[in-house]
């Protein structure tokens, strides 16, 4: 059985924080293609190691949530991401003024 690490070993604020990606929906539109009728989202949840703690020490097994993503830094799209904490949903708002 792995030993617990000690508290006071491990330097606190090192961890860059960084902007968490964004689920990318599924677009469902009606039979002819015009209109977006919704907008899927299918989210995993599993049992992985992350590296939460600085580099050098060990990866933490954490549960957390994955799907595909959009990295939005890049705009690149990343099939089967995981993370914990999980990626963000977008809102865009959709209300056009005539």
């Amino acid at each position: 059985m792995p030993q617990p690490l000690d508290p006071n070993s491990i330097p606190k604020f090192v961890n860059q924080l960084v902007k968490p990606p964004v689920y990318e929906p599924a677009v469902i539109r009606d039979s002819c293609g015009c209109k977006v009728e919704s907008h899927d989202y299918r989210v995993t949840t599993s049992q992985f190691t992350q590296q939460i703690l600085p580099v050098g020490f060990p990866k933490t097994t954490v549960w957390g949530y994955g799907s595909k993503v959009r990295d939005p830094e890049t705009g690149e799209i990343i099939p089967d991401f995981r993370s914990t904490p999980g990626p963000t949903f977008e809102a865009r708002d959709t209300f056009r003024s005539m």
